[in-house]
């Protein structure tokens, strides 16, 4: 029986806390008088709007608390920024807790936490209605109890909560004490000093019935549960209302298992059993169940499970982002036109009257003048058209001349190298020809045009044989480097046919100066019978000047690799 009880009761709390969350942010959340009052960073809310998920309950109870509030544009809320809501008295939080506050996005918007001792709620936001800044919602969800230290539990009594000026009406009910019949009872809660933290509490055999033989008790609870070590104690009782003790158990016969205990008793004789435990939640995704089972002797079985409602309180504020309008003002300003010095407003051009110019135009045309005749009867720009003169070389200027050319006296045209005829050579051959001559036997055994193999001298400027000194240039009397040759004006050319005379001997060079045998190029003469005269004394003397050449030129060498 106590079991369906508390499964209806703990029905229809889950409901209307489903409610009190469910409420859409769509209705109108704030009273007529809710007022705004900002210090600082913290914001209070007078007469907010806020309901309640029972008018009525036990001291025990639940009670969810929702509040709604719709923040007006004016009123800036910056990062750090709070908002506070205070408790009545006659209510406390079930357990100190913080908890996220998100918007549409699961975005955190702030963060929220309850204070048993100062008894509110505080909010601080993160920079979200810093750029979300229009049409500002906020939303809290919590659950709180009577205040057993303000409230009677022993009466029934309305009260007028106060929240911040917003007064709801709710009635305590008087708590009623455990039924005579009572054998195995659970229930447990939060404890204020942290909310993952469930205190369990038990009793066995309230009716003191004295035929509780071989008493054999467990408990169990969930998986998401784990016990704290050391924290069962166990007593026999006296009373139980008022709870008065006789005497607290050793705990060593009781066996533990992973989601529980047991213990087994041979006979109560009539006396009540009392126990604590805490568990730890591993998660606050669900709310902890437990489950007290008893035995005895004579068919004697009950059990009595308890489902605790989680102080898990949630927030969720919601806001617009300012939209971007470029301002057009519907009606604009008008001003009246102040009446200037010159009769104009400010920025149009003043209109004026043009004046008579003394040429009869108006400025800024260019006039128009009639164009005089000019002296030599064209137009300006135009160049005047001349009649040629005759020159008096018969031409057209920029045109050249034409001359006749001169005969020359040499009978040929300038830059035309003259054509003669070949004169005969006293040794038989055409220029440029080399005479070909038996090679005669040398005094010093060497072939003509073979070099003598002498042995290199030291030579006093270093350098080896072949190889040629560097001289300094000198300068010539004509301004010229040796072996540039000069520029000379070429001479008018006056040519004489030759006569027959006897070739010339060929000077002796000096001793001390190398001689290159000079030709002696005879011109060609014509005679009747076209024989060279003297021919073979010709050629004699020819052999004998080379020879002589030869000669001095070894000599010279030879004097000269010496020094």
């Amino acid at each position: 029986m106590n079991k369906v009880l508390t499964s209806k009761k703990m029905f229809a709390l889950g409901i209307a806390t489903i409610a009190s969350f469910v409420m859409t942010n769509n209705v109108l959340a704030n009273t007529e008088n809710t007022t705004f009052t900002k210090t600082d960073d913290t914001i209070a809310v007078n007469q907010p709007e806020v309901n309640l998920s029972k008018d009525s309950a036990a001291v025990y109870d639940n009670i969810g608390i929702t509040y709604q509030t719709e923040i007006p544009d004016n009123v800036e809320i910056n990062n750090g920024d709070k908002i506070v809501y205070q408790l009545p008295q006659e209510l406390t939080w079930t357990t100190n807790q913080q908890f996220d506050v998100y918007n549409h996005d699961q975005e955190v918007v702030g963060n929220a936490q309850t204070n048993i001792e100062q008894n509110n709620v505080t909010t601080t936001f993160n920079d979200y209605f810093k750029s979300h800044p229009q049409n500002k919602q906020f939303t809290l969800n919590l659950n709180a109890q009577f205040n057993r230290n303000v409230v009677n539990e022993n009466e029934e009594k309305l009260y007028n909560l106060d929240f911040n000026g917003t007064v709801i009406p709710a009635t305590a009910q008087k708590s009623v004490g455990p039924s005579s019949t009572e054998i195995v009872a659970k229930w447990g809660w939060q404890t204020q000093e942290d909310p993952d933290t469930i205190q369990w509490g038990g009793r066995v055999n309230l009716m003191k019935d004295n035929n509780m033989i071989n008493v054999h008790v467990s408990d169990t609870w969930d998986s998401n549960q784990e016990y704290v070590p050391g924290s069962l104690r166990m007593y026999y009782l006296k009373t139980a209302e008022p709870w008065e003790m006789e005497y607290e158990l050793n705990t060593d016969f009781v066996m533990h298992r992973r989601n529980g205990f047991d213990f087994s008793i041979a006979n109560l004789n009539g006396r009540t059993i009392s126990l604590t435990y805490q568990t730890r939640l591993k998660n606050r995704n669900a709310s902890p169940y437990n489950v007290l089972g008893f035995k005895a002797d004579n068919n004697r079985e009950e059990s009595f499970d308890r489902v605790i409602e989680l102080a898990n309180g949630s927030g969720m504020a919601i806001g617009e982002k300012a939209p971007v309008v470029t301002f057009i003002p519907s009606n604009p300003p008008t001003i009246d036109k102040p009446e200037l010095p010159f009769g104009t407003v400010p920025n149009d051009a003043p209109v004026l009257d043009k004046p008579e110019l003394p040429f009869g135009t108006v400025p800024n045309d260019a006039p128009v003048l009639d164009k005089p005749e000019l002296p030599f009867g064209t137009v300006p720009n135009d160049a005047p058209v001349l009649d040629k003169p005759e020159l008096p070389f018969g031409t057209v200027p920029n045109d050249a001349p034409v001359l006749d050319k001169p005969e020359l006296p040499f009978g040929t045209v300038p830059n035309d190298a003259p054509v003669l005829d070949k004169p005969e050579l006293p040794f038989g051959t055409v220029p440029n020809d080399a005479p070909v001559l038996d090679k005669p036997e040398l005094p010093f055994g060497t072939v003509p045009n073979d070099a003598p193999v002498l042995d290199k001298p030291e030579l006093p400027f270093g350098t080896v044989p072949n190889e040629a000194p560097v001289y300094d240039k000198p300068e010539l009397p004509f301004g010229t480097v040796p072996n540039d040759a000069p520029v000379l004006d070429l001479p008018e050319l006056h040519i004489e046919l030759p006569k027959n005379e006897e070739p010339k001997t060929p000077e002796t060079p000096k001793s001390d100066e190398p001689v290159t045998p000079t030709l002696q190029v005879e011109p060609r003469v014509e005679s009747e019978k076209k024989v060279l005269p003297k021919t073979g004394d010709a050629v004699l003397k020819s052999l004998v000047l080379t020879v002589t050449g030869l000669g001095l030129a070894a000599f010279v060498t030879k004097k000269r690799f010496t020094k």
